[in-house]
């Protein structure tokens, strides 16, 4: 099918819809592709392409895995990362690597973003109401660009002056509940230029997201100490600190935020903390697996970890997560259970082979989850038998964390 302009739209929490939101002057700003989308393992993938969207008149096809937005990459970023970029104004382009099934090679496909104001994700994976009740786009909040392109940073400046600018940004911004990476806030925030950081270092938390891209095009290594030290405040500014190779002077203050167990850390956060490979940073690890969100990426950081036993912390991720409605998240401790011999977790993965992307009971990536985990071959409706009739002749090998049948 031929692809041509798409649209995104998702669900929160775990799903977002990412479309239009009218400012304080009711006029749209930002634009999406309407289409319920998830976080995998490459990427973020199409649930479903909500009805009378661009998505859907474009031929965009559930289980099409977006992998780079503008030539960034998704590959380990969630939908809190993820959704500012695919988001933009009404009109603007975006370019979209797209992979998926009938797309042997990545393509890139050039997006002309739209207003999906008018379209609800509602009934659209029936069977799983916490994925239907996020509130309808019209209900969401973009930049007010009437009020922001009223708002002028003097020439030169004095510091209480740009004290006075960052604060009449924040004050506009804080009714916004819709963010992109090409929102005006970013650019009216770097022309305060890099002698004044450290306003942007203390900027209230409308402009956590802005300030952190903004601190990023401005960074320099005389600035290390002071951005490590507002990482509490602002945990966005943990790409400048990973893009600048502060990580292992950043490890107290990483390790720290993370022994408050926050409810959520932006994966990277996680990422580097595992890396560290420190015991003493390994409850909290722990902690953040069973009860902090983005557990996919969690496990993929510290599941090898020298001297980390996860056993009990699968059990208990995995005895919550296989209720969730998100089909990422299912999926995230699926893999974990399956690594950890959960004969249960096994036969949830079976019985979603052959679901589409558009069922509420559909379990990313499922047969290649089956085929890791079991010396098995054959179609979804083999496997289906052949676990369904000698199931309760499995076995589990802890070394090789796969499952065969007994005397097959």
């Amino acid at each position: 099918m031929k692809r041509l302009f798409l649209f995104v739209s998702l669900l929160l929490p775990i799903h977002a819809v990412l479309g239009q939101y009218p400012s304080a002057t009711d006029s749209p700003t930002l634009g999406g592709i309407g289409a319920v989308i998830d976080v995998g393992s490459n990427g973020v993938f199409v649930r479903y392409a909500i009805p009378g969207s661009p998505a859907e008149q474009a031929g965009l096809r559930p289980g099409d895995v977006i992998t780079a937005v503008n030539s960034n990459s998704l590959q380990g970023l969630d939908l809190v990362e993820a959704i500012p970029l695919l988001r933009g104004p009404i009109g603007s382009g975006v370019a979209l690597t797209v992979t998926g099934p009938g797309i042997p090679q990545p393509i890139t496909v050039d997006l002309t973003r739209a207003d999906v104001t008018a379209l609800s994700p509602s009934g659209a994976l029936g069977g799983c109401s916490a994925m239907v009740s996020a509130p309808n786009p019209q209900e969401w909040k973009g930049p007010d660009l009437r009020l922001l392109y009223s708002i002028r940073l003097p020439a030169h400046p004095t510091k209480v002056e740009v004290q006075d600018y960052v604060g009449q940004i924040a004050a506009v911004s804080s009714n916004q509940t819709a963010w992109s990476f090409e929102d005006p806030q970013v650019d009216m925030l770097a022309e305060v230029r890099a002698d004044n950081l450290d306003v942007l270092l203390q900027a209230p938390s409308p402009l956590s997201y802005y300030a952190a891209a903004a601190v990023a095009q401005l960074a320099s290594n005389e600035d290390e100490s002071a951005i490590i030290q507002a990482l509490p405040h602002n945990v966005n500014l943990i790409q400048t600190v990973i893009q600048h190779g502060w990580i292992t002077d950043a490890k107290a203050t990483l390790a720290s935020v993370l022994q408050a167990h926050p409810s959520y850390l932006p994966p990277r956060w996680i990422r580097a903390v595992a890396s560290f490979q420190d015991p003493g940073t390994y409850p909290d690890l722990e902690w953040y697996f069973v009860n902090g969100q983005n557990q996919r990426s969690t496990y993929e950081a510290i599941g090898q970890l020298p001297g980390l036993d996860l056993a009990h912390d699968v059990a208990t991720a995995w005895q919550s997560g296989r209720l969730k409605c998100s089909s990422a998240g299912r999926s995230a401790t699926t893999s974990a259970a399956l690594d950890y011999g959960h004969v249960d977790a096994l036969e949830s993965a079976v019985d979603a082979l052959g679901r589409q992307p558009c069922e509420s009971d559909w379990l990313y990536d499922a047969r290649n989850l089956v085929l890791q985990h079991l010396d098995v071959s054959g179609s979804d409706q083999q496997i289906q038998a052949i676990v369904r009739s000698e199931g309760n002749r499995l076995t589990f090998d802890p070394v090789r964390r796969k499952f065969h049948f007994a005397d097959r």
